[in-house]
This record gives structure tokens, sequence and C-alpha cells, in this order.
């Protein structure tokens, strides 16, 4: 047996260790359940997750075109000694340390003496059946861990909530900005664009209007939501077609069309009121109609400007029998859940593509703005 030193933590009455091992060598002690397989304390694990894991230890993970995998856990598991396994302390120094197995025969004595707690996923990533295979054991690895001594069901069951269910979840708005600042947005990084111009530009009714990363706006919109919106509903797309990816282009057509809506129903993106038009539901409804619109501008041999949008959304109303859709009690809940908002919207879309059918042509409506 060898010795591993440890680092005494207290925490009220409770103390626990410390510990920098190998998980190579610590995986070979764990109490390892079947995968999917439910366990007192702790969620089944998933073979898919710990080989995804695995792969990016190994540096293996393509996290984009251009960006591969350091592989780095910094974050420690958490373990319970459940037997066998001592923890010793030295009178004459006062260090703790852990009787440790070097051989095959001691490894296999004191198999399944360690419990997780938190953390098994990263773990089972070194275990020699779940391991790349690219990852050598020649490859220098230690890892972090809080060593707890035979815990109560109780306390196992407190230590996993609250290291799961307690924590504050990183916003998606700050990962996908850190993804963009790594080059891992992938196909997102123009749309990522395109949303970060409207933020700037001074003619954008949406200036100054959107979060970026952690930024927290009063009423704003969050570029993640945006982004997402403008693919799903293909917005994106169309735009990136007919202007050749012309990123200011784009931005004018967006702002045209974002005037418009203004203009129709007197509301302000930048001086929001109490309007469901300027709320993250409203701008969803209005950017599922934009392909549809564009369209039809396209049909008719019209640019996309502010007043050749006013008139569609003015039409909207004919097309779908609904005098104001914002206002409309029978529509009210239509803008509550994102699916029945994008449901309505591609319905008046439709409806909207039908009304206006007496037009031929195919047109750019971007061209010359």
């Amino acid at each position: 047996m060898k010795s591993i030193e440890l680092h005494l933590v207290k925490q009220k009455n409770v103390s626990f260790y410390a510990m920098v091992a190998d998980p190579r060598e610590v995986v070979r002690l764990m109490k390892r359940a079947k995968e999917k397989e439910v366990q007192d304390a702790q969620r089944p694990w998933s073979k898919r997750k710990v080989m995804e894991i695995s792969a990016f230890v190994a540096g293996r993970l393509e996290m984009s075109p251009t960006y591969q995998a350091s592989g780095l856990l910094p974050n420690a598991p958490i373990l319970n000694i459940t037997d066998k396994l001592q923890v010793r302390k030295d009178s004459s120094t006062g260090r703790h340390y852990l009787l440790f197995p070097e051989t095959p025969a001691e490894f296999a004595a004191y198999k399944n003496c360690i419990e997780v707690i938190d953390g098994q996923h990263r773990l089972l990533a070194f275990a020699d059946d779940l391991r790349d295979p690219t990852f050598p054991n020649s490859q220098p690895y230690q890892m972090i861990f809080s060593l707890f001594d035979k815990l109560s069901i109780d306390e196992k069951r407190e230590l996993f909530m609250i290291t799961n269910e307690k924590q504050t979840k990183v916003d998606s708005n700050l990962l996908r900005l850190l993804k963009k600042d790594l080059n891992l947005l992938g196909d997102d990084e123009v749309v990522f664009d395109l949303v970060g111009q409207m933020n700037l530009e001074d003619f954008s009714p949406l200036k100054g209007r959107i979060m970026i990363g952690a930024e927290s706006i009063l009423k704003g919109y969050k570029e993640g939501q945006l982004s997402k919106i403008l693919l799903r509903s293909n917005a994106f797309d169309k735009l990136n077609r007919l202007t050749d990816g012309d990123l200011l282009l784009m931005c004018r057509v967006l702002t045209n069309y974002l005037r418009a809506w203004e203009s129709v129903y007197k509301v302000s993106f930048r001086l929001p009121g109490k309007d469901t038009l300027t709320k993250i539901s409203g701008l969803r409804y209005i950017l599922y109609l934009l392909p549809d619109m564009l369209d039809i501008l396209g049909q008719r041999g019209k640019p996309a400007s502010e007043e050749n949008c006013q008139r569609l959304i003015e039409d909207l109303s004919a097309a779908t029998g609904v005098a104001n859709v914002f206002t409309d009690e029978q529509l009210s809940l239509a803008f509550r859940g994102e699916g029945a908002t994008i449901k309505m919207a591609r319905e008046h879309g439709k409806a909207l593509y039908s009304y206006t059918q007496q037009q031929t042509g195919i047109f750019n409506p971007t061209a010359g703005l």
C-alpha cells in the first residue's frame, strides 16, 4: 500500500479531505453500478456521456473545425469511503494520509471501497473499458477529489442535491458569448454577428436593446433567443441568401421590417411599454412571418422598404380576419407559449401568402436598398 497525502477540510462540525490522485487508479476502487441502473443517492449513468468525456480528456473531441479540446477537468468529484480504506493521521506531523493500493492484488482486495457522490461520469471516463484508446497510461493526469469517510445515506443525498439542484445554472447567453470568443459557434456565428450588429447600428430599432453574454437590460432581448428565432424561422437563411451574406444589408432589411411594424402598431422597440409586440413573443411572431413577406414582395417585384413592408402588414388583417393580433382576446393565449406563437405565425403567413397570390414574377426584394 502507498500513502496519499490528504488535506483536512472543516465545515461546521463536519470534516472531510481534499485529495490529489490519478483518476485511473481511483476508478479501480469505485463501486460501479450498471449503466442506467437506479442508485440510492446518485443519478443513473450514461455510457454516451462517459464516452464523450473520455474523448474530451484524450484531446480528441473536436469542438469546432478550428478548436481542439484541451482535455482538462479542474472541478473535483465527491467521493465517499464505504469500506476497508483507512485515513490515518501522522502523530508527529499532524498530517493526514490515505492508505491506497499499489499492486493488482491490493486493488482486487479493495474493490468497491469508494462510492462516487458526484462526478461519476468524469471518473468512469478513466475506467479501463471506457477510457479512450488514444489516452495512454504514461500520460500524467491527476485530479482533485473531495473525500468523505463513511457518510450516512441522508448526508450523501444532501451532498448530491447541493452540488446539482442548488447550483445556479450558467446562462446560455453567456455560454454563447464564450463559444463565440473561442470560435466554437460554427454556423451560428454568422447569425450571432447579425444580432450583434443590430445592437450596434444607430439606424436599428434594436440598438442597445439586445443582451450579449451576461448583460442585463430591462425589457431587453437575449442574443441567444433572437438568434434561435432567426434560425428556426428560416428568416436568417432567407436574408442571407437574398443579400449574398451582406451583413449590413441584412441589418437594413430587418430595420425596415421592424420599423414598419412600429409604424402600423404605434409602438417602439427602443422604448418598449407593455405592448405584446415589443416583447420576445411579439418579435417571435413577426420574425416567423418575415420569410413569407419577403416571398410576397419578391413576387410583387417590390423591394423590402419600410413602406412596402408596412402595406403588407396592413394586409394581414384582411388576410387573417383579425383586426389586431396583439390585442385580440381569443388569440392572447397564443403569445404565452413558444409553440403556440410559432403555429399562429405560420398559419397567418400562409393566409397572407394566399391573399396576395394575384401577383406574379420574381424579384429580389433586397435589391436597390
